[in-house]
């Protein structure tokens, strides 16, 4: 097995290790690294390259579309929670007129 392989497999690995952390700029800097580096020519190192890519790529989908869903939670409770909601004003007190 070439250098060069076995050195995109472990950054393969460490990416989806990222993702699965949650860690967006390790992942960033990983996936900009593995796409510098040539992709193998041999025909099993390629198969072993997608074999384990794949996975890696589905688990950053994955790991993104669940942080996407937490922040839309977060956002939709922060703003039922938010007093100056147009749809339920809050009453000034220190203006109400005294009966």
């Amino acid at each position: 097995m070439d250098s060069r392989h076995s050195d995109n497999l472990r950054l393969i690995d460490a990416l989806r290790d990222s993702a699965r952390s949650e860690d967006w700029e390790r992942v960033a800097q990983l996936a900009t690294t593995l796409c510098q580096n040539p992709a193998p020519v041999n025909p099993q190192e390629a198969a072993e390259y997608l074999d384990r890519l794949r996975p890696a790529l589905v688990v950053a989908r994955v790991s993104r579309a669940h942080t996407k869903a937490f922040l839309q939670r977060l956002n939709a409770a922060a703003a039922f929670q938010k007093p100056s909601d147009p749809l339920f004003p809050s009453q000034d007190f220190s203006k109400s007129p005294d009966f």
